[in-house]
């Protein structure tokens, strides 16, 4: 069995994303993450969170 572990989640940005971020400072983009988890044995775990990026 293995241990539960960490996920490194990279998100890219449109150029008209990136250009509202540089030019409005403290301006920050809401997105949504949608999360799954389908371990060998047992149910498949769904969930989603909204994260603020810049």
């Amino acid at each position: 069995m293995r241990k539960a572990g960490n996920v490194t989640v990279t998100l890219t940005l449109t150029k008209a994303e990136q250009t509202r971020l540089a030019h409005r400072h403290g301006r920050r983009l809401r997105t949504k993450i949608r999360l799954s988890l389908a371990p060998k044995h047992g149910h498949k775990l769904t969930s989603s969170v909204t994260v603020l990026v810049g």
